[in-house]
C-alpha cells in the first residue's frame, strides 16, 4: 500500500515538473531543495517569473564496478611513498557513477529537461546526495552557484569541513546571519531560510534532543568523533540522573534517526526503562507543541530554531569536543551568564530543576531576552524580507 501511494505521488510530481520545465525558459534560475518552505519557494519562483521545481525526484542508477576499466595508472613522479600509494588507488576509488555509469549519468541529466543556460542555481541540500544535480551544476559552470546554509554549527563551530567546502565551490553563499573575513565578499547574511512558525504549546514536557555520530570518523568537524560519542552519552545519562522526579516524569528523549550501530535505544532503556522515547522520524514541530523546555545537547539546528521561535531553551555540551570559534565565544559567554548555556551536566540539570515551576519567569526576563536578541542578530537572524533578498541575489 505504501509503495502504491509513493508511486502515485511520484507520478503526480513528475507530471507537474514536466509541465513546469516546459514553461520555464532556458535562462530560468534552478531552485531545488532550497530549505525554504513550499509557500516561500512558490513566491520566490513567481517573483522570478517561473514555476518551482521543489525537489529532484529522479535518482541516478547504480552501476557495478568493471575492473577492466580501472587497469590504468597515473604516472606522476613523486619521492613520497604515501603520494605514490594515493596515485595507485585512485583508479579503484572513482565512484562507479562517474566511470562505468558516466554515459548513463549524462543521458539522465539531459532527460531532466532543466534550463539549458540558467542564470543561477540555488540549493541548500542537493550538493551532497543528489548526483544528477551535481553533474548538471558541473556542466553549467558558467551559471552562478548559490548555496544556502542548511543546518546549525555553520559560522559557530571551530572546525566545520562542510562549511569550508561549500564556501569554496559557491559563487554566493546564504548564511543565517554570520560572515567571516576570508569569504566575506561572497557571504550574504540573509537569515534563517526555513520559516517554521510556532504552534500553540501545552508547555508540559522537557524535550531532550540527542545526537548520534558514526562509529568511524569520516569528517573534520568540532563534535564527538567515533568512540567519543560514548562520553557524550554518559554526560546525557548523568544529566538526567540529577533531574527532579517531577521533571523526569515529564521528559521525552528524542532519539537521533540514524543509529550507526550504537544501539542507542537499548543503551537508553538500560539506564531509564520508564522514560518516554521519540524514535526521531516524526516532524520536530510535533514535539514543539509539547515543549516546556527544550534541552539542546549538541551544536546543530534545533536550538537556533527554538531561539527564533521563542521556545524556552537550555543548552548543554562539553566544549572540549563541541568547540566554538573565537568570534562567537563572547556570545556563548553571555548565554552562559544567563544560564542558557551549560558546560557540565550537573549545572544544566540544576538549572532545569530550579526553573521548572516558573520557566516563563526566567525565559521572559529582560536580561535573557537581550542576550538571545544579540545572539540572533549575530548568527541566527530572522528576516521578514528574505524572499526579496533572495530574488536580488539570484538575479
Amino acid at each position: 500500500k505504501l509503495k502504491k501511494v509513493f508511486t502515485l505521488k511520484r507520478f503526480i510530481i513528475g507530471l507537474y515538473q514536466k509541465i513546469a520545465n516546459s514553461i520555464n525558459t532556458k535562462k530560468s534560475s534552478v531552485i531545488i531543495s532550497s530549505y525554504l518552505s513550499k509557500i516561500d519557494e512558490i513566491i520566490l519562483s513567481f517573483r522570478l517569473f517561473q514555476l518551482p521545481i521543489f525537489i529532484n525526484i529522479y535518482k541516478a542508477r547504480k552501476h557495478l564496478p568493471d575492473l577492466s576499466q580501472r587497469k590504468w595508472k597515473l604516472t606522476i613522479d613523486s619521492n613520497s611513498g604515501f603520494e605514490r600509494f594515493i596515485y595507485d588507488i585512485i583508479p579503484l576509488h572513482i565512484p562507479t557513477l562517474y566511470l562505468e555509469g558516466y554515459n548513463s549519468l549524462n543521458k539522465k541529466v539531459i532527460e531532466l529537461n532543466w534550463p539549458k543556460s540558467p542564470n543561477s542555481i540555488f540549493t541548500s541540500n542537493s550538493i551532497y546526495g543528489d548526483e544528477l544535480f551535481k553533474h548538471y551544476t558541473g556542466i553549467h559552470s558558467k551559471s552562478k552557484l548559490i548555496i544556502g546554509q542548511h543546518g546549525g554549527s555553520y559560522g559557530i563551530s571551530k572546525i566545520n569541513f562542510s562549511e569550508y567546502h561549500e564556501l569554496s565551490i559557491a559563487d554566493n553563499y546564504i548564511s543565517w546571519g554570520w560572515t567571516n573575513r576570508s569569504s566575506n565578499s561572497k557571504i550574504y547574511p540573509v537569515g534563517q531560510l526555513n520559516n517554521i512558525t510556532r504552534v500553540k504549546s501545552n508547555k508540559t514536557k522537557l524535550i531532550i534532543l540527542t545526537n548520534v555520530n558514526p562509529r568511524y570518523s569520516y569528517n573534520m568537524q568540532s563534535y564527538t568523533v567515533s568512540s567519543q560519542w560514548l562520553l557524550y552519552f554518559k554526560d546525557q545519562v548523568n544529566l538526567i540522573k540529577h533531574l527532579d522526579k517531577s521533571v523526569i516524569d515529564n521528559t521525552i528523549i528524542r532519539l537521533y534517526r540514524n543509529d550507526y550501530g550504537w544501539d542507542q535505544i537499548g543503551r537508553w532503556k538500560d539506564n531509564f526503562p520508564n522514560l518516554k522515547y521519540d524514535p526521531g522520524f516524526s516532524k520536530i514541530e510535533n514535539l514543539y507543541k509539547q515543549t516546556r523546555i527544550h534541552l539542546a545537547t549538541y551544536n546543530a539546528t534545533t536550538y537556533l530554531e527554538t531561539f527564533r521561535l521563542n521556545i524556552p531553551t537550555v543548552i548543554f555540551w562539553d566544549p572540549n569536543y563541541w568547540e566554538n570559534r573565537d568570534s562567537v565565544q563572547p556570545l556563548f559567554e553571555e548565554l552562559k551568564r544567563v544560564k542558557i548555556f551549560h558546560d557540565t551536566p550537573e549545572s544544566a540539570s540544576k538549572h532545569i530543576n530550579e526553573i521548572w515551576d516558573n520557566v516563563e519567569g526566567w525565559w521572559e526576563s529582560t536580561e535573557v531576552k537581550e542576550v538571545i536578541n544579540e545572539f540572533n542578530k549575530s548568527v541566527n537572524r530572522q528576516n521578514k524580507n528574505h524572499i526579496s533578498d533572495l530574488k536580488k541575489i539570484l538575479k
